[in-house]
């Protein structure tokens, strides 16, 4: 066999196994990137329910301390439960509002439609938040 032969037959053999390992490494970096993409979906969905439990639990003691200040009796129950119902386009939310005395809490849960890993059966991330606050009398 000639030194030419030989060359080329090494050549034909290193691009396969290159054309094999590509084809085994494929899946898991699309895979890799999906959990990238929708690890940041995730973040995001956790990042808007803290948002909007915060501007809720902080909008019903703001309305249940004013009505404090004029003498009206006002939870603020109902004001943090519509600052809470306002949900970004393309979410779905859930949200709950409860007082114990002096405590107004809110609940909101988010969810947010996958973008790859749709592709394996996971088609939504959810993220939870919780936020107090508590009506101090003057």
């Amino acid at each position: 066999m000639t030194t030419t032969a030989l060359l080329g037959t090494r050549c034909r053999e290193r691009g396969a196994s290159m054309s094999v390992a590509a084809a085994l490494l494929m899946p898991c970096l699309i895979l890799a990137g999906g959990l990238a993409v929708d690890g940041a979906q995730q973040a995001r969905a956790r990042r808007e329910a803290h948002t909007l439990a915060a501007q809720a639990s902080r909008a019903g003691c703001d309305e249940a301390s004013a009505a404090q200040l004029v003498g009206m009796a006002g939870d603020g129950t109902a004001r943090a439960r519509q600052v809470a119902a306002v949900a970004p386009a393309g979410v779905t939310m859930s949200a709950t509002v409860s007082r114990q005395g002096d405590l107004l809490t809110v609940r909101v849960s988010v969810t947010r439609a996958t973008i790859v890993l749709s592709a394996i059966g996971v088609d939504a991330v959810h993220g939870h938040a919780r936020a107090s606050c508590r009506l101090v009398p003057r």
